[in-house]
């Protein structure tokens, strides 16, 4: 996936769907080598994730999670944060020592390819403060409107819902969930913030779900009109996919010896990977063939073309359909659990995500992330040449990382952002988010209709096109 968006997707001319290979060669050669070390699996901490529900996995694998304590999940009422965010418990880190940790490990390695992934790496999580928590609408809720939804309801530590609090000044002490004193550029802040904890959501199936389907549409592209010769050996991202699933799922089949993990039950993975593989060979065999030339080359290329020809015009409106439906199922899932209210302090990856360029406060949640960035990563680049030492950054990570009411670093931004935006603001407040939900439904009915006209035009024009040529 990394080959495809940072080679493949940005030099399209270069490139066709068959040299997968060939990007991944040139993403290694510019970011190094992708290792199963380097990849790693997932972990909560590395996305500042609600580790809330997640189970011992360190069986299929000892770098997995070793599974959520009860007290990970509960919030600190000192600093209004879930306690995940910022402290470590046995063999599960908090987020801040996951950054700390890859930035003293980058600072050490220097700017070397190995220094950049682990300064990558870090600022990755420090990203994530921002675009998978709720600090960005508890800084407006601080700042500009305390109207805005921050997806918190009820809280069981204070026995309140911060959104049903009354107005300024009549919130009581008992309520607030942040220690004094509070830090704001205008000497004051709206009460409600100091009521209500900085969470990140919980990464469940239906979010992994939600997630994926827009990188499997990616790796399944349309088929290409034109006829492509290929190489011997050559792959296309979706080869790529398609192999690294089923070796994935052969070795979880394999491990589980004794047949209780039901998602292995009913299918045979290996003899699946033995069968594409089988395939390719073939594929590679023509190409061979047909580099060679000579009759056998001739026939099996004008055969090719043939069957490459009638192969788009039966898989091009069933590729179409899958994207389309991808799309669909991607959507109606952020949908669903933008209805959702039956989650306390636990929210899910959905609901607090602002990656998608369409949510309201994505160009903020970008913004306040790039000051970050520059803060943490300035000091890196400082100690690389020098002139600081490591001991300087765990301090400013504190400060960037906390609770909106106890900081003021990101002040100005947002103020200045609030007034440009006002009814950006206003549609963050929580009746609104129901209109987005429906707005979001109705593009989707907009471009699954788009969708439907365009490949009854593409298939036309491929009929013509093949009839002209055969006639």
């Amino acid at each position: 996936m990394a080959a495809k968006e940072f080679i493949y997707d940005r030099q399209k001319d270069k490139w066709n769907e068959y040299n997968a290979n060939e990007c991944k060669a040139e993403f290694e050669k510019m970011f190094g080598k992708i290792t199963p070390e380097v990849l790693g699996c997932y972990r909560p901490e590395e996305h500042i994730d609600n580790p809330k529900g997640l189970a011992d996995e360190t069986y299929i694998d000892p770098d997995f999670f070793i599974g959520c304590l009860p007290e990970q999940i509960l919030l600190n009422l000192k600093s209004g944060q879930k306690k995940y965010i910022k402290e470590s418990f046995t063999a599960r880190p908090s987020a801040t020592k996951y950054i700390n940790d890859k930035l003293l490990s980058a600072a050490k390695k220097g700017q070397t390819p190995e220094g950049l992934v682990d300064l990558g790496a870090a600022l990755h999580v420090l990203e994530d403060y921002f675009a998978h928590t709720n600090f960005v609408e508890l800084s407006l809720v601080k700042l500009a409107n305390d109207k805005v939804y921050t997806w918190i309801e009820d809280i069981i530590a204070t026995g309140a819902n911060p959104n049903t609090l009354g107005k300024e000044g009549l919130i009581k002490e008992q309520y607030k969930i942040v220690a004094k004193p509070y830090k704001s550029i205008n000497h004051t802040i709206n009460a409600r913030a100091s009521c209500t904890p900085v969470v990140s959501g919980v990464f469940g199936y239906y979010d992994t779900f939600a997630t994926l389907c827009s990188k499997f549409r990616q790796m399944f592209e349309l088929p290409s009109f034109e006829y492509i010769p290929t190489e011997p050996g050559q792959r296309s991202f979706a080869d790529l996919a398609i192999i690294t699933i089923l070796e994935d799922m052969t070795k979880g089949q394999n491990k589980d010896a004794a047949k209780k993990n039901n998602n292995y039950k009913g299918t045979d993975y290996a003899g699946m990977l033995d069968k594409y593989k089988y395939f390719l060979k073939i594929r590679d065999w023509k190409a061979k063939k047909i580099k060679e030339g000579g009759t056998l080359g001739t026939t099996l290329k004008f055969a090719d073309i043939a069957g490459s020809t009638m192969a788009t015009l039966i898989s091009y409106p069933y590729a179409l359909a899958l994207n389309v439906l991808l799309y669909a199922l991607e959507t109606s899932v952020k949908e669903a659990e933008t209805y959702s209210r039956d989650f306390g302090t636990d929210p899910t990856h959905t609901q607090l995500n602002k990656d998608d360029p369409a949510h309201p406060i994505n160009d903020l949640a970008g913004e306040l992330a790039v000051i970050a960035v520059k803060k943490i990563g300035g000091k890196i680049i400082d100690i690389w040449d020098g002139k600081t030492k490591m001991d300087e950054i765990a301090g400013i990570i504190d400060d960037v990382m906390s609770h909106p009411c106890k900081t003021d670093w990101m002040d100005k931004a947002v103020i200045a952002w609030a007034a440009k935006n006002q009814y950006k603001v206003r549609r963050l407040e929580k009746s609104s988010y129901i209109q987005i939900a429906k707005e979001q439904q109705q593009k989707l009915m907009a471009a699954i209709e788009d969708e439907k006209q365009y490949r009854d035009l593409a298939y036309n024009s491929l009929i013509n096109y093949y009839e002209q040529k055969h006639a």
